[in-house]
């Protein structure tokens, strides 16, 4: 099997990443709150090589795109959607290099086919203020918590998984729910959520209901003992699938120490129902515009990942990441990851080098 066997995958990704700087140099800047919608772009192109974690090194290939549109014609009225898609082209490594955490490496040699899906479609609203927010429609808790300054869910710093999603936390289904946030005071919020437990990213979980919930609640603090940039996030999930009811919470933090050095961590802890891992642990630092380079990024992240069975051990990962971001949409990446017992294998332990090119327009 070919990398390039699945034509419409490598097309769909030479689109997006040609639409940004089209766009760019077509479409005039305009005045703030002049247009009542948006559209964010980003895509992005990641080539990894493992060492040391078999007899020979073996490869991966992710690539990842994403299309945000907003249509905001009042404070109280809103509607928004995603087009999302990706591919991973990887090699076997070991038996159990399936757990989709802190490395990435899946199984077997394989080329998976596209995926290209509309993961939600809601209404959305505030209130003038913005004290209160709300979603309803096919909604992705995912996208709504367990989200800091630095590790987040876009993908645009960090590579390795840990830094971009807890796999304590049980991934939530993209289906028919409804979100609510409330901004009590300038250092407190509180953010509510529940939808379809078992819905696809397709637009099948309009249509599919099986009256099994998922229901997230993540209280944010921002204390007084901290500076003012600092929040400290507390999440609690629960979930329903087939029957069998689950649980477990999350735990999200940053600071600035100073304009351009910020400290992270995440933890969380899961049972083997649902989540990827029983109990995990991130954390780190980052230097936001170094050298200079006002757009430019250098992180060091460390991560533990604690199986959800027995008999298997806990993988370490260390990366190190710095983006080179040589104009608006464009950006270069190269990461160096350390993975003691890769996807919590018997492997001991493995490098990975990595290079990500990436592609993001805001509209």
């Amino acid at each position: 099997m070919t990398l390039f066997s699945n034509w419409r995958h490598w097309a769909c990704g030479a689109a997006f990443a040609l639409t940004g700087p089209l766009l760019a140099g077509t479409w005039p800047a305009a005045a703030p709150g002049a247009q009542p919608w948006w559209l964010n772009l980003h895509s992005s192109t990641v080539v990894q090589a493992l060492t040391r974690a078999a007899q020979e090194p073996h490869s991966l290939i992710t690539t990842y795109y994403q299309a945000e549109w907003g249509w905001q014609p009042s404070t109280w009225f809103g509607l928004q959607t995603e087009l999302e898609g990706g591919q991973v082209v990887g090699q076997r490594q070991t038996e159990h290099l399936g757990a989709n955490l802190g490395s990435q490496w899946r199984l077997n040699e394989m080329q998976e086919d596209p995926d290209l899906f509309v993961p939600v479609l809601f209404l959305t609203g505030s209130t003038p203020g913005r004290e209160l927010s709300w979603r309803l429609g096919k909604i992705s808790p995912e996208s709504c918590f367990d989200d800091n300054r630095v590790a987040r869910a876009k993908r645009t710093k960090f590579i390795a998984q840990p830094f971009f999603r807890n796999p304590a936390v049980a991934t939530a289904s993209k289906g028919l729910g409804g979100y609510l946030h409330w901004t009590a005071s300038p250092r407190a919020e509180l953010a509510l959520c529940a939808s379809d437990a078992n819905a696809h990213g397709t637009l099948s979980g309009l249509t599919t209901w099986r009256g099994e919930w998922f229901r997230s609640a993540e209280l944010t603090v921002r204390p007084l003992t901290l500076p003012a940039r600092a929040a400290v996030r507390l999440l609690a999930w629960a979930t329903e699938r087939g029957g069998v009811r689950d649980g477990g919470w999350g735990l999200n933090a940053d600071c600035e120490l100073t304009p351009k050095w910020v400290v992270f961590a995440r933890a969380g802890s899961g049972s083997e129902q649902f989540a990827r891992s029983r109990e995990f642990f991130s954390g780190g630092i980052a230097w936001e515009a170094p050298f200079g380079r006002s757009r430019d990024f250098l992180g060091l992240g460390l991560a533990q990942a604690k199986a959800v069975r027995g008999g298997m051990h806990a993988e370490n990962l260390a990366e190190v990441i710095y983006r080179w971001q040589f104009n608006r949409v464009f950006a270069l990446s190269p990461d160096v990851q350390y993975i003691r017992h890769p996807a919590l294998s018997n492997v001991g332990s493995a490098w990975a080098f990595g290079l990500r090119w990436s592609m993001a327009y805001t509209r």
